[in-house]
């Protein structure tokens, strides 16, 4: 359209100033013809030299949260690129970008959605911000797909493909069980403060294991001399006199297409809403737990073979503060926990007799008996208002 109009303006030019025989007016419609080709080169030469990259590949964030996310452009020649447009598309896993969408808010909806950021640089280096609202919980995708860069009249363009990405992982918002453990013997429904079992550990002299500093690690357990070799803070984590811990038992399964005439896109939606109802209870009675002072060690079955998940000697994935809660479902986000793959197996019968059990329609046991079936449209409610007596 542009292109149109700026050629009928040329011929307009030529016939009036040949019309009314006006020199200034003939030498415009000449210099705007004659800076056609011109026009035409200039993208590619300024395509050349900008170049576009995430200020940081991987975000951290919670559920229903705006992300902002920062993205640097460089541009290397001495030209400012007036307008360009980056085309980025968002999903969860490892789905393809499909067709374009956006918030009324500016905002991405990321579901399979594509949008178009336009921005323009002087020579050398600006920062390019957007924001994304992280719909559910779960490995978010940000792809930077394709860079377009135009004239200075936006006649012509020149694109390329990039590469970029920014992997996002979006967490659950804080929430707690309330759970309270009574006596076996007496019946009584009062609050014990030793849960299901306390395990003998060393003094606090004897080091457990080094591990990478986490914010509220103490100074005094740093140890320097590691610290120096790996160029990062590491520090020595003790064991304690007596850890309370219990056990978190995840079971595989399938989802559960109650309409099967949702579309494809309904049932993709219907599958992450599922997702993030089981890893918002899997968060909630963790923090439950850890509130209590009560650590927890998690297993489940990997989806490469269906073994149990093992951490060394120790067994299961080992949480003693939320930042291992993180860790955990980051992993589970990656290994596409809770839904079974053809390798996976049942667990054996003892297993639902140990500790809790969580399966993905939201039922959870406690030492083989049912404590409750969450209902996905109350779960919200139900996570705040309910107290579990075990």
């Amino acid at each position: 359209m542009k292109r149109a109009a700026f050629l009928l303006f040329v011929i307009l030019s030529f016939y009036i100033a040949g019309l009314y025989r006006y020199p200034p007016l003939l030498v415009l419609s000449a210099a705007a013809l004659l800076s056609l080709p011109i026009l035409f080169f200039l993208p590619r030469y300024l395509k050349r030299r900008l170049f576009v990259e995430p200020v940081r590949k991987s975000e951290t964030t919670q559920k229903e949260e705006e992300l902002e996310c920062e993205l640097r452009v460089r541009n290397r020649g001495k030209l400012p690129v007036s307008r360009f447009g980056l085309h980025i598309s968002a999903w969860y896993g490892d789905g393809q970008a499909g067709r374009k969408g956006q918030g009324a808010d500016g905002t991405i909806r990321p579901q399979k959605y594509r949008m178009v950021l336009y921005g323009g640089c002087d020579s050398g280096e600006s920062v390019l911000r957007f924001s994304i609202l992280a719909w559910h919980c779960g490995l978010m995708r940000i792809s930077l797909d394709r860079l377009r860069v135009y004239d200075y009249f936006s006649l012509f363009s020149a694109g390329g493909k990039l590469q970029e990405e920014i992997a996002v992982a979006v967490f659950p918002a804080p929430a707690e069980l309330q759970l309270v453990f009574s006596s076996a013997e007496t019946g009584r429904e009062e609050p014990e403060t030793v849960p299901v079992c306390a395990i003998s550990g060393e003094s606090r002299d004897e080091v457990r294991q080094l591990r990478e500093y986490r914010p509220g690690d103490l100074g005094r357990d740093i140890h320097w001399n590691q610290s120096a070799r790996m160029d990062a803070l590491w520090v020595r984590e003790y064991e304690r006199e007596t850890e309370e811990t219990t056990e978190i038992y995840l079971l595989p399964g399938e989802i559960r297409q109650e309409k099967k005439r949702f579309r494809k896109k309904q049932r993709e939606e219907e599958r992450l809403r599922q997702q993030d109802d089981f890893y918002r209870l899997l968060s909630a009675l963790i923090q439950g737990l850890l509130k209590q002072e009560i650590q927890v060690r998690v297993y489940w079955q990997r989806k490469k073979n269906g073994e149990m998940y093992q951490n060394g000697r120790e067994g299961g994935f080992w949480i003693r503060n939320p930042e291992d809660c993180r860790q955990l479902l980051l992993l589970l986000y990656k290994e596409g926990f809770p839904f079974r793959d053809e390798t996976a197996g049942e667990l054996p019968g003892e297993v639902l007799r140990e500790g809790f059990c969580l399966n993905p329609e939201l039922k959870l046991y406690w030492k083989g008996r049912l404590i409750h079936s969450f209902s996905r449209q109350k779960l919200e409610q139900e996570m705040e208002e309910m107290t579990f007596v075990l």
